[in-house]
């Protein structure tokens, strides 16, 4: 895929998809990414192919190697660093054979994880060692983890999915469901500040539209709402009322060429 889509950080999985001492496999811009969590309770992602005869590293386990936390690969046991991706241990080398295994290193992705998410940093230098940029700041603050993930794969270029995110000319054809804005309740002129962000912009916060059924039933009067936008693929909104607040974030990650994931927390 495109460089252009590389060197950022992407929506890997929800934290509470990473179980202690487990691992699974997620598939980034074409990259095999073992995903899990150590047993020291840290979120990792590995290239998920060993080095030596190309396994996936996630049908192996995560297993403690000299006070260091290792994967371990199923077929040979060779052993590599959750943190760093380098090759720790190969137990068929005897005593007084020179081989060094780390010279060995399977690629590693750089995590965050904060508010019950993990990103991934995807670099477009497969050997980057160095530290990535700061990731994608939402403004959540406290908040420790979403209260429901939905997800959803599409059949599109990231770049159609993308459109789809931040085009609001579709909103009054798509969602038109009778609890969200009624079709009987017409279509009205609209007119939104926007302002620039960072790889991005926001609609200025404003008091939602009046067809809209679902604000009006969740939250009654004195709503208003902000929604953001940020490349490659990030969307949220904050709904407030003076005593409550709902905040939705839209994630879409490229795993392959035409198969973008959406998630909604």
């Amino acid at each position: 895929m495109s460089d252009l889509l590389r060197d950022l950080w992407y929506f890997a999985a929800a934290s509470r998809e990473l179980k202690a001492g487990k691992m699974f496999r997620r598939e980034i811009l074409g990259e095999p990414i073992a995903l899990g969590r150590d047993g020291a309770g840290k979120a990792f992602a590995l290239r998920d192919i060993c080095p030596h005869r190309a396994v996936p590293l996630s049908a192996g386990k995560v297993v403690e190697n000299a006070g260091v936390q290792t994967i371990e690969c199923p077929y040979h046991g060779w052993r590599f660093g959750a943190g760093d991706g380098v090759c720790k241990m190969i137990p068929t080398l005897v005593e007084g054979q020179p081989y060094e295994p780390g010279r060995i290193k399977v690629r590693h992705f750089p995590t965050y994880e904060a508010n019950g998410i993990v990103l991934v940093y995807v670099s477009a230098d497969p050997r980057f060692a160095g530290e990535p940029p700061p990731p994608p700041e939402f403004g959540l603050g406290d908040f420790t983890e979403p209260k429901f993930v939905i997800e959803r794969i599409f059949a599109a270029t990231m770049d159609n999915a993308v459109v789809g995110l931040m085009d609001p000319a579709h909103v009054p054809y798509v969602h038109n469901q009778w609890w969200w804005r009624p079709p009987s309740s017409g279509r009205k002129l609209k007119q939104k500040r926007f302002v620039p962000r960072e790889r991005g912009w926001a609609i200025e916060r404003h008091a939602p539209s009046g067809n809209s059924l679902a604000y009006r039933m969740l939250f009654g009067g004195e709503v208003t709402t902000e929604i953001s936008f940020m490349l490659p693929g990030y969307r949220w909104e904050v709904v407030d009322n003076p005593k409550s607040r709902l905040f939705t974030l839209t994630c879409l990650t490229p795993e392959k060429r035409k198969t973008p994931r959406a998630s909604r927390k």
